[in-house]
């Protein structure tokens, strides 16, 4: 008897070559059928979800024994409500949508000659009847209290007279969080920060820069943050970063440039960033706040304060258009609402200290 789990996703070099070829074929600029494939102009964050997704499909059709059906035939009313069936059981409502979405996107450029329409209207379907598994109205926080919470976790490290790569770690963690407050990056840029690329110092001023190719919506990010926050940068940069850089075992070798740096000295993944931000607002709020839950707080806030300029924080949380903002984020040029929106949470926050 097998007991191994089912593959999840079939990596590319397992796919059947007519799914692999017409995948190659959709992204360059000379794609067959007389017009370029719309996925050679995708970003490379897009064209990931799309790979992974189709992956995640031909791994349901082999586990069903169906690999070899014809690669359009493959794709039928019934057979997507079965995998819409199989992902719900794993899966959150909105990721299967998702999913659904990107097996769509995948569909249009490797057969653009079949008509997809039904496939789109079942993805629109599931996306607006999606019910989140968290509720986000119930774990909301006033972006003020989580920049807050930053500054007094950096502080706290810093009564301490030794820095120690136990403070060093707390403050690194605070800076991440007052970070976050400020420009409600999503947690892949913000994990992904490089010192001189995307972090650079201007007139004393510094700046978040990540071009279009490194963005979910491939549109680029410009914002400065808060002055309030530039002696705390400097802080963690000439004391508490190389206090954790001196924790990795070979020093032989240059340390990386990236921002956020572990208790061993290395690079801080996307997953442990969450589960500091995870474990600290819990502590401070007795709820989590997860990091894409600070998108949220930033725009409820600026609903909040702002209501007449609410519609700007779609441009700071790089949507398309303000429908998105409305719908997964109102509960209550991206450098303007940067600057708009800081400004707003820091005059909050003198008023309240002056009161």
């Amino acid at each position: 008897m097998n007991n191994q789990s089912p593959t999840l996703t079939l990596p590319f070099k397992h796919w059947p070559e007519p799914d692999r070829v017409r995948w190659l074929q959709s992204r360059i600029c000379n794609a067959p059928f007389g017009i370029q494939s719309p996925a050679a102009t995708w970003s490379p964050a897009r064209v990931r979800m799309v790979e992974d997704a189709y992956g995640q499909w031909l791994a349901w059709f082999e586990a069903r024994g169906e690999l070899d059906v014809e690669l359009a035939e493959r794709v039928t009313v019934d057979r997507v409500e079965a995998y819409v069936g199989a992902m719900r059981k794993r899966i959150a409502p909105v990721s299967v949508a998702m999913m659904v979405g990107n097996l769509g996107r995948m569909m249009a450029v490797i057969y653009p000659g079949k008509d997809w329409a039904w496939l789109r209207n079942i993805y629109q379907y599931l996306k607006v009847n999606a019910v989140p598994v968290r509720d986000k109205r119930q774990s909301i926080v006033p972006a003020l209290d989580l920049y807050n919470l930053g500054l007094d976790l950096m502080q706290h490290a810093d009564k301490i007279k030794h820095h120690t790569f136990f403070n060093a770690a707390i403050y690194r963690d605070g800076l991440i969080i007052s970070l976050l407050a400020a420009s409600a990056l999503r947690l892949a840029n913000l994990s992904s920060i490089t010192i001189g690329t995307q972090l650079t110092c201007h007139d004393g001023e510094y700046w978040l820069h990540f071009p279009e190719e490194e963005t979910k919506n491939s549109r680029p990010i410009d914002l400065v943050l808060p002055n309030s926050l530039v002696p705390y940068i400097e802080q963690y940069l000439q004391h508490h970063r190389r206090v954790l850089l001196d924790r990795r075992i070979d020093k032989t070798v240059a340390p990386a440039r990236r921002l956020w740096v572990n208790r061993a000295g290395l690079p801080m993944a996307a997953s442990a960033i969450r589960a500091q931000i995870k474990s600290r607002t819990e502590h401070a709020f007795g709820r989590p706040v997860w990091p894409h839950l600070f998108r949220a707080c930033a725009a409820t806030s600026w609903a909040i304060e702002k209501p007449n300029t609410v519609t700007r924080s779609a441009d700071l949380l790089g949507h398309a258009n303000y429908g998105t903002t409305e719908k997964y984020y109102i509960q209550a040029g991206s450098l303007e609402s940067s600057r708009r929106y800081q400004k707003a949470m820091l005059k909050l926050r003198a008023s309240k200290r002056s009161s």
